[in-house]
């Protein structure tokens, strides 16, 4: 409801797609399932609000939450390209407590504005086998996604014996596009909180 020059209230026209963005936000920042707006309870409330508003399914709203993720990454990516400078990675891989393979990948940046900047860039499910192998073609497969290839300057692991395969594989293919510092001899950043977690142990 808006007030008018009179100082009554009248009804304010609902933009559908506005609607749905605020949706699709209120989904991303809080971690709910797609299927939140097809709950029974919720529909009544907005059919109580708004009996005209247009109520959209989990399939729409999936849709929606993808063209937002793809909007944010297209924004990212002309970040990256603006601040001319190299960029350091962190990875990680971990099993869930089902067998469940998963892994990430975070950059961290000084932006135009001189401000310090991680971004997780990739967090997904990876099926098996968890080779050195399989591992370095999912990393590169990243970089090449986000165009940073030629922007790394270092990646930081954990001390897993994979890793250190990873990192010669990697090395290897980024050294053919000539796209590392002094040779990638600043490439593997090894964890130090995993070290000392090894020593505590």
């Amino acid at each position: 409801m808006i007030v008018d020059g009179q100082g009554k209230l009248k009804a304010r026209r609902i933009n559908p797609m506005v609607s749905r963005e605020l949706c699709a936000n209120l989904i991303i920042q809080h971690g709910l399932p797609f299927n939140f707006v097809e709950y029974e309870a919720l529909r009544t409330w907005i059919s109580y609000l708004n009996p005209d508003a247009c109520l959209v399914s989990r399939n729409t709203i999936k849709s929606d939450v993808l063209k937002i993720h793809r909007k944010e990454k297209n924004m990212l990516k002309e970040e990256f390209r603006k601040i001319g400078n190299r960029i350091c990675l962190t990875s990680d891989m971990w099993t869930s407590i089902i067998g469940e393979g998963y892994i990430a990948l975070t950059a961290h940046y000084v932006d135009t504005n001189l401000k310090l900047c991680s971004k997780i860039l990739n967090f997904c499910h990876f099926l098996p086998p968890h080779t050195s192998f399989e591992l370095s073609k999912k990393i590169n497969g990243f970089l090449h996604d986000w165009e940073i290839e030629k922007m790394i300057f270092s990646l930081t692991l954990d001390n897993a014996s994979t890793n250190d395969v990873l990192i010669k594989t990697l090395k290897s293919e980024l050294l053919l596009q000539n796209a590392l510092v002094c040779d990638g001899e600043f490439l593997h950043v090894r964890c130090c909180t995993h070290i000392l977690n090894l020593i505590v142990q």
